[in-house]
Formats: structure tokens, sequence, C-alpha cells
């Protein structure tokens, strides 16, 4: 895949993380972009392994949660 598209992995990480550290600001976290991008893959990698909406959904409700401070 590398070959077929040259820094996708970068483009793919960093042109994600200055949105999210925009929306994080809103909430004084923007610190914490690569946190929540790493934490999206993962769950994103995990949906699309199991097919658990459920328990992954519920997952990310309580990490965005915890950022939140509740």
């Amino acid at each position: 895949m590398r070959h077929l598209w040259p820094g996708l992995w970068r483009a793919a990480t960093t042109d994600w993380l200055e949105p999210l550290a925009d929306g994080l600001r809103g909430i004084d976290r923007e610190d914490q972009a690569t946190l929540v991008l790493a934490v999206i893959r993962g769950l994103l990698m995990d949906l699309d392994a199991t097919g658990d909406t459920a328990r992954t959904g519920k997952a990310f409700t309580d990490f965005v949660g915890g950022l939140a401070g509740n």
C-alpha cells in the first residue's frame, strides 16, 4: 500500500490533528488531540472487526465523558 500512496499514514494522522485540537479547545483539552485520534482509530478498528456497535459506542461515549470531566 505504501508504494501506491506514499505518505498515506502520515496524512491520515496529521490531517485530523488540527481539527481535533480545534474542537477540543472548547473544553480546554486541545493537548489531547493525539490521544483522541488514537482512541477513535482503535474503536473504529474494533467496530470493523467485531461489528459490536453497542460496546464500541459505549466505550466512545465513556471516553468523551472522561475528556469533558463527566
